[in-house]
C-alpha cells in the first residue's frame, strides 16, 4: 500500500502492518472523519499523554512474542479543499521483545476487535521498502557528493533507535550488491531547546560511487530506499522543472502544450485604477484592513492614471491571482544577478528556448517590462494588482471558467517604489543585458528608474525619511533596506554621487548590517544592495576605482559571512540541509514558514566570490533535501520525485479542477502546525486539524521533530509559491547545472 506505492492515496479503512527495524513493527491506520463533531479512532491519547493499549497480540512463525513499549502517532494526511474528505493516519508502533530475521511472518491480532477488525500479517523482507531509509528521489550526479539518510519518528518516544546498525549497501535492479559502505551517526546541532531532534541519524555516504544505473540503499534488517538514479542529468531535470513552474504562472500569457500540460488562456491583462472609492467598496474595505490608509484622502501619493490599464505580465505570486512589486523587484535581482556571475542556459524548457537568448534574462525582462506598466506619471510605483472582489478566488460556482478575477491596482508608496527603482536600475545597467537586447530597452528601464528616484526624493523631501514611508501592505522593516537597494543600483548603473552618498548615509557600515532569520537581510534588499555593490566591478558596471575600497570589501564579507552561514547549517543539519541555524531557535507555533531556496541562493552568491567544493556540496546536500531526502520522504516540488506535493491551496488547481497542481511548485520545506482551512474547523473556530496531530508540535519538549510537521504528501499545508522562492530556486538549480556535461543539452518539447 504506502511504502510499496509511494502516490497511492490511502482511503478510508486501510490498514498496513511495516517492519521498521529488527525488533520494530508500525501498524498504520487511515479512516475518514465526516465531520468535526465525529469521535476520533485510535484515539489512545488522554489529556494529551499516550495511554498504550493492552489488546494486541503479536506472533513471530506462529509463535507470541513480548510487547516491550508503544509509540503512537497521529497526523491528517489528505485534507482537500473542495469537499470535506478528510482521512486521518495513525501510526502504532511496536518494540518487540525479539529479533525479527529474514522470511518470518509476523502476525498481530486484537482481541478487544477496537484496533485491528481482523488478524494483519507481513513477511519480513531484506527488500522492503523501508521509511526510515531517505534518498534523493530524482537522482544523484556522478563526481558529486551522494549520501542518504537514515532515521525515523516513531511518535511520542521519539526517534527509532538505530544503534546497531553500521553497515549499508548500494543494490542495482537485480538486487546484485554494487557498492559497500559504513554508516556513521550525524546528530543534529543548533536546536536551542530540549530533547534535541535527530540525535540518532544515520548517514550512508556512497560519493565515491560513480556508475550511471537505477538503485536502493539497503540495510541489513532495515529493508531498502526507493529507487533512484546515478545520472549526469538530474541538476538539469531539477532547472527545468523550476523553470517550468514559473511558466506555469505567468500572467496575461496563454500557457500551453507542449511547454506545459497545465494549460490555462491569458489572465488579467487589464486592472482597474479604483477610483472614485464609492464604485470599489470592497477594494477600499481591503486596502483599509491592510494598511494606514482609510480612504483616498488619506492618500500621500494620489493616483494620477485613471480607469484601465494594461498590466498583462509578471507572475502570479502564489496560489492567488495577485503580483506584488516588492516580490517582483526580488525576481529581478535574482535573475540579472545570476545572467551577470556568467550563469547562461538556453534549454530551460521555456517557449523561447532555443533562440539564442538567455533564459534567465528572458525572463528578467518578463518581470521588468511589467514594472514598467505600474509606474504611475510622476514616477511612483503602484504596490501591487489585487482582485477587486475576489469571487473566482472564494466562489466555487466560477470553477472551470478560466477567466479569473476582476484586478485593481493599489496605491503607490516609497518602498514598492524604492524596489522598482533598484530592480530596473540593475537590469537597465547589465552589460549582458545590453549586449543581447541593445541600449534602447536598457535605457527605458534605467531611466524609469530616475524618474522613481526623483519620486523618492520628493516624498522624503515632503514627508522625512522614514515617515514618507506610507504603509499599505505589511510592516515597514524593509524601508530602508529597499531605498538602499535603489541607492546602490543607480549607483552602480551611472557612477553618479547623488547616489553613493545616500547608500553611505543610509547604511553606513555595510559590516553591520541587522542579521535576521526569514526573508530578510541577504535574501532581503539590503542583501539586494550590497551584492549589486559587491559584484559591480566584477560584471564590468563600474571600474574598482570608482567603487570606496572600505564598502566594498565590507559587502563582500556580508556576502561570504550568509555563505559560510549555509555552510555552517548544512554541516549541523543531521540531513545536511542548510536549515538556518537561525531557525533552529524557534520552536512550536513561532517556528515559521521556512524555504530553503532562501538560504541557498546565499551558496550562489558566496561561491562567485569565493569558490569553495564545501559550498558546492552544501547546496547538493540540500537540493537532496528538497527532493526526498527529508524525513518524511516527500518532494518539496512539484511534479519531480516518487513522493511528491498532491494539493496544493492554487486557484488553478482549485477552479479549474486540476487533479495534480502544476509542476515546478515549491512548499515550504518546513512548518509549523497545518493550515486553517474553511472546512475543518472546530465549533469554537479553532483549526480541526491542528487538534487532530499529536503529538502536538505546538508544545516544546514532546519529542515532536520540527522538520517532521508536514505530514504526508497528500495533506494541503501550504500555497503554491512564486516569490521569492522559485525563482531563487531556479538560479541556484542552474548553479547545480552548470557544474555538469547536461547543461547545453538541446531542449525539444514534447
Amino acid at each position: 500500500m504506502k511504502y510499496s506505492n509511494p502516490m497511492y492515496l490511502p482511503k478510508d479503512g486501510d490498514v498496513e502492518l511495516n517492519i521498521l527495524s529488527k525488533n520494530v513493527v508500525e501498524i498504520s491506520y487511515c479512516y475518514s472523519r465526516q465531520t468535526n463533531t465525529t469521535p476520533l479512532k485510535w484515539n489512545f491519547v488522554s489529556n494529551g499523554i499516550f495511554v498504550q493499549p493492552n489488546s494486541l497480540t503479536v506472533l513471530v512463525n506462529g509463535a507470541t512474542v513480548g510487547i516491550t513499549s508503544m509509540s503512537f502517532k497521529r497526523r491528517p494526511s489528505y485534507v482537500p479543499l473542495k469537499t470535506r474528505d478528510l482521512r486521518i493516519m495513525n501510526w502504532l508502533v511496536i518494540t518487540l521483545n525479539t529479533q525479527l530475521v529474514n522470511g518470518q511472518t509476523v502476525t498481530i491480532s486484537d482481541s478487544s476487535k477496537t484496533i485491528l477488525e481482523n488478524t494483519i500479517s507481513t513477511t519480513v523482507d531484506q527488500y522492503r521498502i523501508n521509511p526510515s531509509i531517505h534518498v534523493n528521489q530524482v537522482g544523484y550526479a556522478p563526481n558529486f557528493v551522494k549520501k542518504a539518510v537514515i532515521g525515523y519518528y516513531i511518535g511520542n518516544v521519539g526517534e527509532l533507535d538505530l544503534s546497531n546498525y553500521s553497515t549499508f549497501f548500494l543494490v542495482n535492479n537485480q538486487d546484485q550488491v554494487v557498492f559497500t559502505g559504513n554508516l556513521v551517526l550525524k546528530k543534529d546541532v543548533g536546536y536551542a531547546y530540549s530533547p534535541t531532534p535527530y540525535q540518532n541519524v544515520l548517514i550512508a555516504d556512497f560519493s565515491s560511487f560513480n556508475q550511471t544505473g537505477k538503485y536502493r540503499v539497503m540495510v541489513d534488517g532495515l529493508g531498502t530506499s526507493l529507487p533512484f538514479n546515478i545520472h549526469d542529468g538530474i541538476f538539469m531535470n531539477f532547472a527545468r522543472t523550476v523553470s517550468l513552474g514559473l511558466l506555469n504562472q505567468r500572467c496575461g500569457y496563454k500557457v500551453s502544450k507542449p511547454y506545459s500540460r497545465h494549460e490555462h488562456n491569458k489572465c488579467h491583462v487589464t486592472a482597474e485604477i479604483p477610483i472614485p472609492a464609492i464604485n470599489y467598496p470592497e477594494a477600499w474595505s481591503m486596502i483599509a484592513g491592510e494598511s494606514t490608509i482609510k480612504s483616498p484622502a488619506d492618500l500621500y501619493f494620489p493616483y494620477n492614471k485613471t480607469g484601465s490599464i494594461d498590466i498583462s505580465g509578471s507572475t502570479h505570486d502564489a496560489g492567488d491571482y495577485s503580483r506584488y512589486l516588492q516580490n517582483v523587484g526580488s525576481h529581478l535581482h535574482s535573475l540579472i544577478f545570476s545572467a551577470d556571475i556568467g550563469l547562461s542556459f538556453d534549454n530551460l524548457g521555456l517557449p523561447e528556448s532555443g533562440n539564442n537568448i538567455n533564459d534567465l534574462l528572458e525572463l528578467a525582462k518578463w518581470e521588468a517590462d511589467w514594472l514598467l506598466k505600474m509606474q504611475d506619471t510622476d514616477g511612483g510605483f503602484f504596490v501591487l494588482v489585487y482582485p477587486k472582489t475576489r469571487p473566482y478566488e472564494l466562489d466555487n460556482s466560477l470553477q472551470g471558467t478560466n477567466v479569473g478575477d476582476t484586478l485593481v491596482v493599489w496605491p503607490k508608496n516609497t518602498i514598492a517604489t524604492a524596489i522598482s527603482v533598484g530592480a530596473l536600475a540593475e537590469i537597465g545597467s547589465s552589460p549582458k543585458f545590453k549586449q543581447t537586447y541593445g541600449t534602447t530597452i536598457a535605457d527605458s528601464y534605467l531611466n524609469a528608474a530616475k524618474s522613481g528616484w526623483t519620486f523618492l526624493m520628493n516624498a522624503i523631501t515632503k514627508y522625512g525619511l522614514t515617515t514618507s514611508y506610507q504603509q499599505i501592505r505589511g510592516g515597514d522593516s524593509d524601508h530602508t533596506s529597499a531605498l538602499c537597494y535603489a541607492a546602490s543600483s543607480l549607483f552602480t548603473a551611472t557612477g553618479d554621487s547623488q547616489y553613493s552618498s545616500k547608500l553611505y548615509s543610509w547604511l553606513p557600515d555595510s559590516n553591520n548590517v541587522p542579521w535576521q532569520w526569514g526573508w530578510k537581510v541577504m535574501y532581503g534588499y539590503y542583501g539586494c544592495a550590497i551584492k549589486n555593490y559587491a559584484v559591480s566591478f566584477r560584471n564590468g558596471r563600474r571600474q574598482a576605482t570608482e567603487l570606496n575600497s572600505v564598502y566594498l570589501t565590507g559587502c563582500e564579507n556580508q556576502i561570504i559571512k550568509a555563505g559560510e552561514n549555509c555552510l555552517r547549517d548544512s554541516n549541523n543539519s543531521a540531513y545536511g540541509a542548510c536549515v538556518s541555524y537561525d531557525n533552529k531557535n524557534y520552536a512550536g507555533s513561532s517556528f515559521g514558514w521556512y524555504f530553503l531556496t532562501e538560504d541557498v541562493f546565499n551558496l550562489v552568491a558566496a561561491h562567485s566570490l569565493n569558490p569553495k567544493p564545501e559550498y558546492v556540496n552544501a547546496g547538493i546536500l540540500t537540493y537532496n533535501y528538497l527532493v526526498g531526502c527529508n524525513p518524511i520522504n516527500v518532494s518539496s516540488l512539484s511534479g519531480i520525485g516518487q513522493r511528491r506535493p498532491r494539493i496544493f491551496v492554487s486557484n488553478y488547481q482549485l477552479n479549474d479542477f486540476r487533479i495534480m497542481p502544476p509542476n515546478g511548485q515549491f512548499r515550504a520545506s518546513i512548518s509549523a502546525g497545518a493550515t486553517y482551512l474553511d472546512k475543518y474547523v472546530n465549533a469554537d473556530n479553532t483549526n480541526e486539524l491542528n487538534t487532530i496531530i499529536f503529538p502536538d508540535d505546538h508544545v516544546l519538549n514532546n519529542k515532536y521533530q520540527p522538520e517532521d510537521r508536514y505530514i504526508d504528501q497528500f495533506n494541503v499545508m501550504d500555497e503554491e509559491t512564486v516569490a521569492p522562492v522559485n525563482v531563487r530556486g531556479l538560479v541556484f538549480a542552474c548553479w547545480l547545472a552548470n557544474m555538469n556535461n547536461y547543461k547545453s543539452q538541446i531542449y525539444i518539447p514534447k
